[in-house]
């Protein structure tokens, strides 16, 4: 469809018109459920001090869930959809994450390791309404909500058998 001066529109004719535009719920006809996956793999490798590392992870998170009812009518159509849509994600399992064993200058073995892992997301909750008005126009309206979570944690380990007690010990922190 094109509109004024030649731009683009967007027609919507699906569940996600609850989140998208919610006039667009008042052309569906029948029941709707849909879904969305999102599957995810990161690495990361390098060497530290020496010492090659390799991290892989990977993941699947649901990314929308939606329900669309139509209500039977006399003329027109009245529909009600429900929809929950991620909107941002802060996944970053591992994206620095290592582990390994150097020698240094005295001689001394360190064992040392560390990670970064960052998880959560901004999902937005969505309750819609639509009505078809006439033929060519139909009304619609969202209610929104918006939650998330982030979650941040960060660790780092050395141990050596002749080191100093100040080389040995343990960092770390977690933030939500």
């Amino acid at each position: 469809s094109m509109g004024m001066g030649g731009a683009g529109l967007a027609v919507v004719d699906d569940a996600s018109a609850a989140y998208v535009n919610p006039a667009g719920l008042a052309r569906l006809r029948r029941i709707e459920v849909a879904g969305g996956l999102a599957r995810s793999a990161m690495s990361l490798d390098g060497n530290a001090f020496g010492t090659d590392f390799d991290t892989e992870l990977t993941g699947t998170d649901l990314t929308a869930l939606r329900v669309a009812y139509p209500f039977p009518t006399f003329r027109g159509s009245f529909v009600l959809g429900l929809s929950g849509e991620r909107v941002y994600d802060f996944d970053t399992d591992f994206v620095a994450a290592y582990s390994g064993s150097y020698e240094g200058t005295d001689g001394n073995v360190v064992d040392q390791a560390e990670a970064f892992e960052a998880d959560g997301g901004i999902m937005s909750w969505n309750l819609a309404a639509a009505i078809e008005a006439s033929e060519n126009v139909s009304l619609g309206a969202t209610v929104s909500y918006l939650s998330g979570s982030y979650d941040q944690r960060f660790a780092w380990a050395a141990d050596g058998e002749d080191t100093p007690p100040d080389y040995d010990g343990t960092l770390g922190y977690a933030s939500d």
